[in-house]
């Protein structure tokens, strides 16, 4: 009870409508960690247990690391709430892993001169983000909308190139999808529905990935015939 008396909306009544919406946007934040926890591993257990990155957008895979690492930095240096972005430091974790598959699996031989340089180039973004001065620190968020195109256009065309989603998990995708609705939720509430005070620039990332989400969730069931005959016949 003390722990809900603290949230400033519950200090007068824990049943007002400004009360149960902290609430709601609180569990549904603790909800999204435990899914962020999780996003990925569904994909990464595809990977592990196929041996095999086919199908998969090898820029996609890789700029997912900027895009999420650029997030994270962004929401830590305006002292969002820990847990608002603690799902998204495990989705770096996890976007970093998914990279390191597709060099260990990839067909097309990758040399350590490009590992390299890719991971030069993403310690240089975590070292400039850090040190933006604040008032170009919006440039963490515009950045990520185009990275967010880099991140999922060219999965969506290898897809429809390919008529099949492959190694592509349905369980990642659907919790991606799901995740990002929720956050457009969290972002509002911690505005408190104040248009004047909404983060427009975090609800247009979560809504556009929302988005993409749904287009390859709607591949997925659209190719999912053609798949299912490929992986018979591999």
């Amino acid at each position: 009870m003390q722990v809900l008396e603290a949230l400033p909306e519950c200090a007068g009544s824990l049943t007002s409508g400004a009360c149960a919406a902290r609430l709601l946007s609180e569990a549904i934040s603790v909800a999204v960690l435990l899914g962020s926890v999780l996003l990925k591993l569904p994909q990464i257990l595809n990977i592990l247990s196929s041996k095999n990155v086919e199908g998969l957008s090898y820029v996609s895979l890789v700029t997912a690391v900027p895009l999420s690492l650029t997030g994270c930095i962004y929401q830590y240096l305006k002292e969002k709430p820990p847990l608002s972005y603690a799902g998204d430091v495990s989705l770096l974790l996890q976007n970093a892993f998914l990279v390191i598959l597709l060099w260990c699996y990839s067909k097309r031989k990758i040399s350590l001169t490009h590992i390299v340089f890719a991971v030069v180039g993403f310690i240089l973004v975590a070292v400039i983000s850090l040190f933006l001065p604040s008032e170009y620190q919006f440039l963490l968020v515009t950045s990520s909308l185009p990275l967010m195109l880099l991140a999922k256009v060219p999965q969506i065309v290898e897809n429809a190139r390919n008529a099949s989603t492959s190694s592509l998990s349905a369980i990642t995708t659907t919790l991606e999808f799901l995740g990002n609705l929720a956050r457009i939720f969290t972002t509002l509430q911690h505005a408190n529905f104040d248009a004047t005070k909404i983060d427009y620039s975090m609800a247009i990332n979560f809504f556009v990935g929302a988005f993409f989400a749904f287009v390859l969730l709607l591949q997925i069931f659209l190719y999912r015939e053609t798949t299912s005959k490929k992986e018979k016949s591999s």
